[in-house]
């Protein structure tokens, strides 16, 4: 077994050792690409703390920088890498990365305002925004549905969110089922359906936030809090809400049990139809 020099060739031989699923593996690459090239037993924790200031978007970094969360993901990612190394004995000594980006803070919510449909005008018939905005899903879920997950033939048309080899959902609870809402029947045929979890939905956010004139920062995801806002207004529960999103359960209590498909189409029908009130 050839042992790796250069941090890419510790990432193939480690991928070779143990294979992680496809987006798992994209997430590694992305951290590696700015080190591909340097030496393994050469980075030091000067390196690493370099790393960071350069990639990390509360540094002096104005082309592309990283965001708190991504830059949390990057340096897991490259912490696991290098436990590998040394499990397998590519690498000698000590992990540089394994305090790196302990002082990174990240805040798991995000207050987005509640902006009327009237205010999506550019999307109004877009497939991809009426999904999101009806259902409250992720617009990796939506994006990376395929033809067969988007299911007709029953008697209450659904979206099956699954597992796949290419995609992977969030959590548990994001395998689910979801009620196509009735104002959705007529534009389900139009979704671009790959087998990548992103998909065509990367281009997609770009778009909609630049024709949208949103903030950078606020895309698709604000169109899930809108849709929380908009089923308390009509009434639903909050545990209806989390089965619907794809959220876990707050109580072990509530893990237990799970509402029918019967009883999500008469929750989320009761979001109108935005069309008939404008």
């Amino acid at each position: 077994m050839k042992k790796p020099m250069l941090v890419s060739e510790l990432l193939t031989e480690c991928y070779s050792l143990n294979p992680v699923k496809p987006p798992t593996l994209v997430n590694w690459w992305k951290a590696v690409n700015p080190i591909k090239d340097c030496e393994i037993e050469a980075i030091t924790k000067r390196d690493v703390q370099m790393y960071i200031v350069k990639h990390w978007r509360n540094k002096q970094n104005p082309e592309n920088p990283w965001a708190d969360r991504t830059m949390k993901q990057r340096l897991q990612s490259l912490r696991a890498l290098w436990n590998m190394g040394i499990e397998w004995e590519f690498i000698e000594g000590y992990n540089p990365w394994i305090k790196a980006g302990s002082k990174i803070k990240t805040t798991r919510t995000k207050a987005y305002p509640d902006r009327p449909f009237s205010f999506y005008k550019p999307f109004h018939y877009d497939p991809q925004f009426l999904c999101i905005w009806y259902h409250g899903c992720r617009l990796g879920e939506i994006a990376g549905l395929e033809k067969q997950e988007i299911v007709f033939n029953h008697r209450i048309p659904h979206f099956k969110f699954i597992d796949t080899e290419l995609r992977d959902m969030k959590n548990g609870p994001s395998v689910r089922d979801v009620p196509i809402h009735p104002s959705c029947y007529s534009i389900v045929d139009q979704l671009k359906t790959s087998r990548a979890k992103v998909g065509p939905g990367r281009g997609w956010s770009k778009r909609f936030r630049r024709d949208c004139g949103l903030p950078c920062g606020e895309a698709a995801h604000s169109l899930r809090h809108s849709f929380h806002t908009r089923c308390r207004s009509a009434g639903i529960e909050d545990s209806m809400m989390d089965a619907l999103t794809g959220h876990g359960k707050d109580s072990m209590g509530s893990n237990y049990g799970n509402f029918k498909l019967e009883d999500k189409y008469i929750a989320i029908s009761k979001l109108p139809d935005e069309f008939e009130l404008m």
